[in-house]
């Protein structure tokens, strides 16, 4: 067992691989799972382990003290397959990927590599941001049966600040943050041309700040939606 520390001089299972921690229920919504749960928690025949029925999830569950050696996992998130949002004229997006902004469980499950890049947060919305020439970028999942858009958030406080956007190395769009008079956190969606994500299960996200300035931050999270019928 490779092992590291944190806090003061704690020793830790060194964490060699991430596991998303949000479990899509597949079979109706996350209350009527619940109601449930004696049939969709399923214990494996002669032996203290446990697996999920009606969701995404491949995850064994085992007890906490048999996990020592281990990173593990104890919270879990859970959401309806139809989880939606609502942007524009009330449109209804799903998530295909998403991954909240400066968690480094899902930054690291999502490939997070970063020059110059820093964290924090404002009034409760945590960011992530790069200093001039700088950069960070996630690989997300994208469907390649339909559109395909990526959503974020920015902070009319950091408006002036501006930052390219690359998807595969691509210039997607150049963004210039603006002082949003409605909404101090307002949401961006960019629809991805479709030969970027023809034939693909993922795509890489680049956010490039220019040579002489910081990007401004991306608050809350990132997200590769599609649009609900």
């Amino acid at each position: 067992m490779k092992t590291s520390t944190t806090g003061v001089n704690v020793t830790i299972p060194t964490l060699e691989f991430s596991v998303n921690d949000t479990v899509t229920v597949t079979d109706g919504t996350v209350e009527e799972w619940l109601s449930k749960l004696e049939e969709q928690l399923v214990r494996t025949e002669g032996s203290l382990t446990f697996t999920l029925n009606n969701t995404d999830c491949d995850l064994v569950f085992s007890p906490h003290y048999l996990q020592y050696k281990n990173r593990y996992g104890i919270y879990f998130r859970f959401r309806d397959y139809t989880f939606a949002e609502t942007f524009g004229e009330g449109e209804l997006y799903m998530a295909v990927d998403s991954l909240p902004v400066a968690n480094d469980q899902y930054e690291f499950s999502h490939d997070l590599v970063a020059d110059k890049s820093s964290t924090g947060a404002i009034d409760g919305h945590n960011y992530r941001d790069a200093a001039a020439n700088g950069y960070f970028r996630y690989t997300l999942s994208v469907d390649d049966s339909t559109s395909n858009y990526l959503s974020f958030t920015c902070y009319s406080g950091d408006a002036g600040n501006s930052f390219s956007i690359l998807v595969n190395g691509k210039k997607l769009q150049d963004i210039t943050i603006e002082n949003n008079t409605e909404e101090e956190f307002y949401p961006m969606i960019l629809e991805l041309p479709a030969d970027l994500t023809k034939d693909k299960e993922q795509v890489i996200v680049t956010f490039k700040a220019g040579k002489e300035a910081a990007s401004g931050g991306i608050y809350d999270k990132v997200s590769i939606l599609k649009k609900l019928p």
